[in-house]
């Protein structure tokens, strides 16, 4: 285990990190707070901004995810607004591209191979929320996973592995699909045994008409734990699959299932053990530690690291937490 504290200066104050990526030994951070993204090397350092709000030549009005164009080294914003802006490394401006007009929402983007896979919040039942687009003319390929908005708004869980890209039905079921560029079909299935649930026998009718109240008692399903948990994170390396359990919309469990010899074991199960990887490599999954949760990791932490945590003052960035596979 080991602790990264990200510099905190006037130009680097870091609220709430959604994102996380490592490209050429820098970590770019999207913080949903602040709309902004910061750059920093492996130590913490703080490198520069990457783009900024406004209406000129390489801004935006909001963000809603980021990428890495490993491929053209680029850098892509993507608002929710069916733009993307590309940037160098090194935090130049190149272009802004647009997206198919037909959907308003974009919230996540990946790149792989020659193509794009973009999820945006569906407007209907009608609405497909996985699109293939062509990397280079970003012209529609082909559509996945139309059904009820209800539920379906709440699944933006995609993750890449091994080139590939992945889809998890967040709060739906417990499927997971891979996604390639003409087809999606289920790759695996957590199995929680008598813990299974379906969604279908909780009472929704899944019909549009009565969409704001289905989504009001979907939300006390959750916060009430009649809906028992949700699978608000997947992801998968060629040791593990993972997946986060979120209990009660208050308390996380990780899973991991060691490919090898098919044991599993779970990280968190402790109330105060917060634990929420923003990153999950090969090597290693990155979370992040704030000011106010820190002394939860004395236990856990050699002293040396945690050394680091109690350095920390109020108004300090949070800490990257950096565990490493065994």
């Amino acid at each position: 285990i080991e602790i990264i504290p990200l510099e905190t200066t006037d130009s680097s104050f870091v609220v709430y990190p959604k994102e996380i990526q490592i490209f050429e030994d820098i970590i770019y951070i999207y913080d949903i707070d602040r709309q902004k993204v910061f750059s920093f090397n492996m130590d913490g350092k703080f490198i520069r901004n990457i783009g900024r709000m406004g209406n000129g030549p390489g801004e935006y009005s909001w963000l809603s995810s980021i990428s890495i164009d490993e491929k053209r080294e680029r850098i892509q914003l993507l608002t929710a607004f069916s733009t993307i802006l590309e940037y160098t490394t090194s935090g130049c401006f190149i272009e802004k591209r647009f997206l198919p007009h037909d959907k308003l929402n974009y919230q996540a983007l990946f790149n792989v191979n020659d193509y794009i896979v973009t999820w945006t919040i569906p407007h209907n039942n009608e609405t497909d929320c996985i699109s293939i687009l062509d990397s280079g003319t970003l012209e529609l390929v082909k559509q996945f996973v139309k059904g009820a908005s209800i539920v379906k708004k709440y699944s933006r869980n995609l993750y890449s592995y091994n080139n590939d890209i992945y889809y998890g039905q967040t709060i739906e079921n417990s499927n997971v699909y891979k996604i390639s560029k003409d087809t999606i079909g289920l790759a695996y299935r957590w199995d929680f045994g008598s813990n299974n649930y379906n969604m279908h026998d909780f009472n929704l009718t899944y019909k549009n008409k009565n969409i704001n109240e289905e989504e009001e008692l979907l939300r006390n399903y959750i916060n009430e734990g009649i809906v028992p948990y949700w699978q608000v994170k997947y992801a998968e390396n060629d040791k593990y699959y993972y997946t986060c359990l979120r209990f009660n919309n208050k308390r996380d469990v990780n899973v991991f299932y060691r490919k090898t010899d098919g044991r599993y074991f779970i990280l968190g199960n402790k109330q105060d053990l917060k634990i929420f990887p923003r990153l999950f490599t090969e090597e290693y999954m990155m979370s992040v530690v704030s000011h106010q949760n820190r002394n939860i990791y004395k236990s856990i932490l050699p002293a040396s690291e945690y050394q680091k945590l109690e350095s920390m003052k109020e108004d300090d960035n949070p800490c990257l937490l950096k565990l490493y596979f065994k």
